[in-house]
């Protein structure tokens, strides 16, 4: 890391920008600071800086560099043959823009790799490591003059070093010209090569190319001279380059040249010299960091095998797959996880699964969770977010693009890629049950390829259902590939009762060389690995799978067997055929697919139904705090329409009574009247008026007037009676129409919380409410959903999709024969002699995928070993450990998987980068790319990886948030106080510890662990005195007959060879059976906390060095950053022993939280 304002608050850096204004210096380093910062006063102080450098830029105004020299301008300056200041040297023109484009990415990875060669210590390292393969090559000795016979059935070649560039002294050049502000930089030793010719037997140069060179001779010159924006220009530097060197190495034209009148003429020393002295005059390399030609490498192939071998690996692993990414960038062919990778399409939502309830609960949904799981050691279920990432690697891949995954040590990242291999598996059978016969699954093609003896092998296409299931496993070292490639095949792999789970089991025990249960995974990656492979896979006569497939196809297989006494000759079956008994027929392959194929569907739909099941306890848990708020609505409702009715039946009563009143005064008026009008007076009174007459119609007129007023009366009484009524029966009815409701919204809570009650008694953990109310451990060390019995089912399905496979390559025995036939070829070293048949090579690939379902690889070995496949050929691309692999190393991965999941963790050991890390800031600046973004040692692939994820979640640590993938958050290896200082320094105390302390033979005898405080003297970084504690230590262990499972480590390589001598010549660890005696247990056990970054042991003695005052930058570059102290802490699982000047180590960074708690 290269943040010189690292510590300071935003108040500091808004003073410092005010007061140094006018130094670019100054203001390029807070801009790149402020970019880490997040509050509102750096967002803007930043924004203020932009504009303030971009007003500088156009207008010119005068501003001032620290002195330095330059390094970015493209003016040729002379090589440096003292030491320079360390700081870097001033542009005669700035930078360009940080701008991060994918264009920008590309071209300074490309000048960092050109600068990163391939080396070589002694000769024999270039011919793997065999003596005999290295010859001595002077003008005196050519050894194609001097009769070197071939082995037999094989072609000799010899690849002649044209010279080679110590490393060292150039390494100090680049120092001396650029500096490196780290207290440990990584040694570089050895020598590399600047170019290669290759001959035939004869001496004679194969057909064009014949020559590789070497990018880091040029790239070097180009690097001294300050040309930092050419070094992307390899690619267009390198052909022109090799044509004029062979050119020269070919000699002069003759005239008969190309008749076949003359033999072909072998290459003479002076040719060699010609041809090394172009290169050194090409480069302008000095003498005094060179060595002239002096060894070729001898290389053999089949006699058959017209095809020379490769070239000597002399540049980067990488260069050739930059360059194929750049010219996919241009084309606008970037296929989708790498340009998610290069932020050439960013994702559209950012999701944290830890703040957002319902983003967890989406990932965690049962219809997320694949059919098929791996069957571990105790059929132990994933926890929370494990399943959360392989649920959302199975739906947010399903069309491609890339998902990281953060994974702290101890939280099971291998048990997560082995569910995510099961998922894969399982996908693939149900692509291929849907054939009635397999075979019908490949499809001749017209290419064929001539084996001899009038035998052909056929090209045959694979049906694209069938692909995109293809596992490359992938990683920056050879340890970590084979921790995945063996892991999983492992008999320790699986639970002990699978007894059923076995997957062609002879032929993996031979492979890996030990007890395995199935060809799940194989390592391939590297030459000798590859050639191991082929030899056992295919080759071998007793568990090679050409024989079987053979034998699967109708040609029965024996091998014959010679008693050495008797001489009689008996014939056996291979072991592969006799433990596999595949079947003798067509019509028998046939029978046993539909039976395979009708388990597998079983197993699927028992799977479905279990799914469908939580599905709907899932909805139900989401459903019922709204289903309980629906029934006391209709509760209240009910209660509402009840009372409502009472008030409607007591006013209808009234208005009953009202009306039976004005019907009873109307009848009292009416009879009234009726009495009334029998008293009327008769005519003639009515005539004349008489009084009587008048009195009566005065009361008649009365009577009639009442009575006309009850009649109005009752009508309105009447009327309002009816009205009164149907309100009521209305009320009635919407009683009854509540009561309904309610009952109905009862009985759906009760059916409800029945079946959840009922999942609960199935043992399916459910994420309700409550749930969410549990403390952040108990949360994160649940399984959710799916109960033991359901698992047991998703084992049975991984179980049965492995028997389909198998069953389907029995059927398709013939066409798997033939791809994988002509794969191995290849993979020898034969080439594809058309582009028809080259177009075949993913076909090649998916057919061995098909037979084992996941191969590894490390990163530098995957140019080299899928050739020319094209972008998206194979279905996914699984990083382990991608905090520790450079961010350029995976382009060539990407660009041939369509997803990716990348898992690892960037706050334990980062890339090792030999580059002057400010020759690496350089670059990337001059290229327009932030380096603490995009360069490592600071970015890698999980970095990137995190970025360019649609998961992300924020950490909080001592030195501010930082955002890591998905994060897997259940420690099961260390114990205290490891966990908790680890916790607290790296992970913002989010991890959860689920493991209880075990047994120690090692605590036992020294005691709990605890800080041993020494004050002593100093040679560099080394401590005599602190070594002795070490052998006290040791000694106390050797004499109590412990034989110690441990890890003596220490920040400094210094302090780490002397303990190796220290104890090596004690003689304690002699009689120690641990890692093959004690000379080799020194080695392996002893180190810097580097060389254990993916181990563990039960204990650690971590040994400090550094033990004076005025070491403080060596302690401070230890402790500023928490992943050196976390990687010597999680490697303990039961007890740590610290070593050094606790007073002066407590100040350092990080380590005050160490010194708290010992």
């Amino acid at each position: 890391m290269n943040r010189p304002y690292f510590h300071s608050t935003i108040h500091q850096l808004e003073a410092e920008f005010a007061q140094h204004k006018s130094n670019l210096s100054v203001v390029r380093a807070l801009y790149l600071e402020l970019g880490h910062r997040k509050v509102k006063r750096a967002l803007q102080l930043r924004v203020k800086i932009d504009d303030y450098l971009k007003v500088t830029t156009v207008s010119g105004s005068p501003v001032t560099e620290a002195p330095k020299t330059s390094i970015l301008s493209l003016e040729s300056t002379p090589i440096p043959q003292k030491p320079l200041a360390t700081r870097l040297p001033s542009p005669s023109e700035p930078p360009p823009p940080i701008t991060n484009r994918p264009e920008q990415l590309l071209d300074a990875w490309t000048a960092l790799e050109v600068l990163s060669p391939a080396t070589f210590k002694r000769p024999e390292d270039l011919a793997g490591g065999v003596r005999r393969n290295v010859v001595p090559v002077s003008r005196d000795s050519l050894p194609w003059l001097s009769g070197r016979r071939s082995q037999p059935e094989r072609r000799m070649y010899y690849q002649i070093i044209l010279g080679s560039i110590r490393m060292e002294e150039a390494v100090t050049r680049l120092l001396a010209r650029y500096g490196d502000s780290r207290t440990e930089r990584p040694s570089t030793h050895g020598r590399a090569p600047l170019a290669v010719i290759m001959l035939d037997s004869r001496g004679v140069p194969v057909s064009s190319p014949s020559v590789a060179v070497s990018s880091f001779g040029w790239g070097l010159m180009t690097a001294l001279n300050g040309r930092l924006a050419d070094l992307a220009r390899w690619s267009e530097v390198e052909s022109p380059l090799v044509n004029r060197l062979e050119s020269v190495l070919t000699g002069p034209p003759r005239d008969n040249q190309g008749t076949g009148s003359e033999p072909a003429r072998p290459v003479d020393w002076s040719l060699l010299m010609r041809g090394y002295a172009m290169l050194v005059r090409e480069f302008g390399l000095p003498d005094d960091l060179i060595e002239s030609p002096s060894f070729a490498v001898c290389n053999y192939k089949y006699y058959r095998n017209p095809d020379p071998p490769e070239f000597l690996l002399l540049n980067s692993f990488f260069l050739g797959d930059l360059a194929f990414a750049r010219r996919l960038v241009s084309s606008g062919q970037v296929p989708l996880s790498l340009a998610r990778y290069l932020g050439l399409k960013p994702p559209t939502l950012k999701q944290d699964v830890l703040k957002s309830q319902a983003a967890l609960l989406d990932a965690v949904s049962p219809k997320l969770t694949p059919p098929s799981r791996w069957p571990g050691p105790g059929r132990k279920p994933l926890v929370l977010l494990q399943q959360a990432a392989v649920n959302l690697a199975a739906k947010e891949l399903q069309n491609g693009g890339l998902l990281g995954v953060n994974g702290p040590p101890g939280t099971g990242k291998t048990t997560l890629l082995r569910d995510v291999v099961a998922h894969v598996v399982a996908a693939r059978a149900e692509a291929m049950s849907c054939f009635d016969d397999p075979a019908s699954a490949f499809t001749a093609s017209d290419q064929r390829i001539n084996v001899g003896g009038g035998s052909w092998l056929n090209l045959h296409r694979l049906c694209p259902t069938v692909r995109g299931y293809e596992l490359l496993a992938a990683t920056s070292n050879n340890k970590a590939v084979e921790n995945i490639s063996r892991e999983l095949p492992a008999i320790g792999a699986i639970a002990a009762d699978a007894v059923g789970l076995r997957y062609f089991q002879s032929l993996s025990d031979s492979v890996h060389e030990c007890p395995t249960w199935g060809l799940i995974a194989a390592v391939l990656g590297n030459s000798e690995n590859r050639f191991r492979f082929r030899e056992v896979f295919w080759n071998d006569e007793d568990v090679g799978m050409s024989g079987y497939l053979a034998a699967a196809a109708g040609t029965p297989q024996q091998i014959e067997q010679r008693d050495p006494e008797t001489g009689v000759v008996t014939f056996r079956q291979p072991r592969l055929i006799a433990s596999e008994s595949p079947p003798t027929t067509h019509e028998e392959g046939l029978t046993r697919w539909r039976k395979a194929r009708g388990k597998f569907r079983e197993a699927v739909d028992r799977f479905r139904s279990w799914q469908q099941l939580l599905v709907t306890v899932e909805q139900d848990v989401s459903n019922l705090p709204r289903l309980k708020i629906a029934e006391s609505t209709a509760s209240c409702l009910f209660t509402t329409a009840t009372t409502k009715e009472s008030g409607c039946r007591e006013i209808w009563m009234k208005a009953k009574a009202t009306a039976s009143t004005a019907e009873n005064e109307l009848a009292q008026t009416t009879a009234a009247m009726s009495a009334h009008v029998n008293t009327r007076p008769n005519l003639l009174s009515r005539l004349f008026g008489t009084k009587s007459a008048k009195t009566w119609q005065k009361a008649d007129t009365a009577f009639r007037a009442t009575l006309k007023q009850r009649e109005d009366v009752l009508a309105a009484a009447s009327v309002d009676l009816i009205q009164r009524e149907a309100e009521h029966k209305q009320a009635i009815a919407e009683i009854q129409a509540r009561q309904s409701e309610w009952k109905k919204a009862t009985e759906t809570r009760i059916e409800t919380e029945k079946r959840i009650g009922d999942a609960r008694k199935n043992g399916t953990l459910l994420l309700d409410e409550a749930f969410f109310q549990r403390s952040h451990s108990d949360k994160h060390l649940c399984s959710p959903w799916f109960p033991d019995k359901a698992h047991v089912v998703r084992d049975e399905v991984f179980q049965s999709a492995l028997d389909l496979h198998r069953a389907f390559i029995n059927v398709a025995a013939k066409p798997i024969r033939h791809n994988l036939a002509v794969l191995m070829k290849v993979m020898g070293g034969s080439r594809l002699r058309t582009s028809a048949q080259e177009a075949l090579l993913a076909d090649l690939w998916s057919t061995l995928f098909l037979v084992v379902p996941l191969i590894s690889t490390t990163f530098a070995s995957v140019e080299r070993m899928l050739g020319r496949l094209p972008s998206e050929s194979l279905g996914w691309l699984l990083v382990d450990e991608g905090g520790q692999a450079l961010p350029q190393s995976a382009v060539g991965a990407l660009i041939r998987t369509r997803r990716a999941l990348i898992v690892g963790d960037p706050v334990q050991i980062e890339p090792v980068v030999s580059l002057p890390d400010q020759l690496t800031r350089a670059i990337s600046l001059q290229m327009g790319v932030d380096p603490d973004r995009f360069a490592a040692p600071i970015a890698s692939v999980q970095t990137l990886a995190d970025a360019a994820s649609s998961f992300e979640s924020e950490l909080q640590t001592e030195n501010g948030s930082r955002v890591a993938g998905i994060p897997l958050l259940v420690h099961r290896r260390c114990t205290e106080p490891m966990f908790g200082v680890a916790n607290a320094i790296a992970y913002g105390g989010m991890m959860v510890s689920a493991k209880n302390t075990g047994p120690s033979s090692i605590r036992d005898i020294l005691g709990p662990s605890t800080w041993l405080h020494v004050e002593g003297s100093a040679e560099h970084h080394w401590c005599e005195d602190e070594g002795k504690i070490v052998l006290d230590l040791l000694r106390q262990l050797a004499n109590a007959g412990v034989q110690p499972d441990l890890f003596i480590l220490s920040p400094f390589v210094a302090v780490a060879q002397r303990l190796r001598e220290m104890i090596h010549a004690s003689g304690l660890t002699e009689g120690w059976p641990i890692d093959g005696g004690s000379r080799r247990w020194t080695e392996s056990r002893i180190g810097t906390v580097h060389t254990a970054q993916g181990r563990e042991a039960e204990a650690v003695i971590l040994v400090l060095g550094a033990p004076l005052a005025n070491q403080a930058g060596a302690r401070n570059w230890a402790g500023v950053r928490p992943n050196l102290l976390n990687v010597a802490l999680t490697r303990a699982k039961e007890v740590i022993y610290v070593i050094g000047n606790r007073n002066l180590w407590s100040e350092a960074g990080v380590f005050r939280k160490l010194a708290a708690r010992l």
